[in-house]
């Protein structure tokens, strides 16, 4: 019994990847490598077997080589014309190589040899590590060409384009290639594709997840999520990259302002009482401490990214307040008024370590979470008052009440704004609960007899919670490289 005749396995087609024009110096060395990484690539699609410039000999009695290299500037889609057909190529891929600021652009041209025909033409940027998503944007334009997907009518041996009756089929047909490479817009006579990365949604990250071979994520050495948000992001990948490495191994400078509750109010209550004979001091009263109220914030940040998305800092600055001096020296039997306290501007003094986590580092706007610790020195008395001898803090043989100061912990919220290459806006809501507290309030007590202990004020406690928004400006300098796949690798 004879079995079923197998299936005939249709042939590859026949493809040049032809030599690559320059138009700047600085892109000599990626023009001469396209054609090697290129062949490579496209040669192990079952669809493609790749024509080397080996395989054609000579043109003319010309070396092949010598022919590609004497090519006259701009004409290098008709010089892969040549080339291709004197190689017994179906397909020719040329282009140019324009040097970028951080990138390559590299406008690549796909030339049906038979047709005699530039049959489609797109451009993109092209950056470090943007290999494995080049290669394949040429392989599914090559492809889309080896099935009519696309019909461009320009005769490259005619100085006009010609309409062709698959023209029509070709334009409709187009719509499906946009949706692979992002789309296209018209550029004269021709459609050049521009490789834009468009709404890429779940369903279609299952539907990748679900087909067989290799999945676009690995080519590109990320995660099924990664993916996903790099291919909204309308970013290069090269720039993804660089962005993806985040925080890690930066150093960070921050300088901010802001306003909120701080313990930046100070107090110092004193009173002395006096005999009335002999105006000996025979009793001595006084305390200092702090409380929160409405400050101005400026302050320093100085901190280093430990992972992309995590930094550990030190930050310090100063906060505005007020300083109220009440001071009384009592004599027995005098029944004079109590005294007005004076009140001077002040400021607190704060440093402390904080940890922030700032997840995906490649988008524009980033949320921020962390936590904080800082220590608070306030100001002391002698700072805003001259006081006489007889009180604490006055220089005299009296023992001096020591500066209140305060620990508080806490979480941090807040946002970025990616402004520039390594410059940030930021916000932070910081908010914080004493845990700790000393000298606040301290007391000084001796003698009695004179003071009416009903008219003494009691020491005031610090305040509980401190909060605030600092508003500033972010510098990021140094940092990890990306990790990338890179054609110096290849070659």
């Amino acid at each position: 019994m004879m079995g079923a005749p197998a299936l005939a396995q249709p042939s590859p087609t026949t493809v040049l990847v032809a030599p690559f024009e320059t138009t700047h110096p600085e892109a000599a060395g990626l023009a001469a490598m396209l054609p090697d990484f290129l062949g490579a690539q496209l040669g192990m699609r079952p669809t493609v077997q790749i024509v080397s410039i080996d395989d054609i000999g000579t043109i003319a009695d010309v070396p092949a080589y010598d022919y590609a290299a004497s090519c006259p500037r701009g004409e290098f889609v008709g010089c892969a014309f040549v080339l291709a057909e004197a190689g017994g190529a179906a397909f020719a891929v040329t282009g140019t190589v324009t040097a970028l600021q951080n990138s390559s652009r590299v406008d690549r041209r796909i030339v049906d040899i038979v047709q005699a025909r530039e049959i489609v033409a797109f451009e993109v940027d092209f950056g470090v590590g943007d290999d494995a998503i080049f290669a394949e944007g040429v392989g599914r334009v090559l492809d889309a060409a080896l099935n009519d997907a696309i019909v461009l009518d320009e005769d490259i041996r005619r100085e006009e384009a010609v309409e062709d009756n698959r023209a029509a089929a070709g334009r409709a047909q187009i719509a499906e290639l946009e949706e692979e490479s992002g789309g296209a817009v018209d550029v004269g006579e021709q459609k050049r594709s521009i490789f834009r990365r468009e709404a890429y949604t779940l369903s279609d990250l299952s539907r990748d997840m679900n087909r067989e071979g290799a999945k676009p994520w690995d080519r590109v050495q990320m995660t099924p999520r990664e993916y996903l948000r790099y291919k909204n992001a309308d970013l290069p990948l090269y720039r993804w990259r660089e962005l993806a490495v985040g925080r890690q191994g930066q150093i960070i400078v921050r300088g901010y302002g802001g306003f909120g509750q701080a313990p930046s109010y100070g107090f110092y209550y004193g009173r002395v009482g006096r005999s009335g004979q002999t105006l000996q001091v025979l009793e001595t009263y006084a305390w200092q401490s702090v409380q929160n109220g409405s400050s101005a914030v400026g302050g320093l940040s100085l901190g280093v990214g430990v992972t992309p998305t995590l930094e550990v800092s030190v930050t310090g600055g100063a906060s505005s307040g007020r300083f109220e001096t009440n001071i009384d020296e009592v004599t027995e039997g005098d029944f004079a008024s109590a005294p007005v306290p004076q009140d001077t501007p002040s400021r607190a003094l704060y440093v402390g370590p904080q940890v922030l986590w700032v997840p995906r580092p490649t988008s524009k706007i980033r949320p921020v979470i962390g936590g904080f610790g800082t220590l608070w020195l306030a100001s002391t008395v002698e700072n805003h008052y001259d006081l006489p001898d007889e009180f604490p803090n006055g220089g005299g043989e009296t023992d001096n009440l020591e500066s209140p100061a305060a620990i508080t912990v806490g979480p941090i919220g807040g946002v970025e704004v990616r402004v520039g290459e390594r410059v940030d806006l930021w916000a932070h809501v910081p908010i914080g609960v004493v845990v700790s507290s000393w000298n606040a309030p301290a007391t000084y007590e001796a003698g009695g007899g004179v003071l009416d202990a009903d008219s003494l004020e009691s020491p005031q406690s610090p305040s509980v919670i401190t909060a605030a928004l600092h508003l500033g400006v972010q510098v990021r300098m140094l940092g990890k490289k990306p990790n990338t796949r890179s054609l110096d690798a290849y070659e």
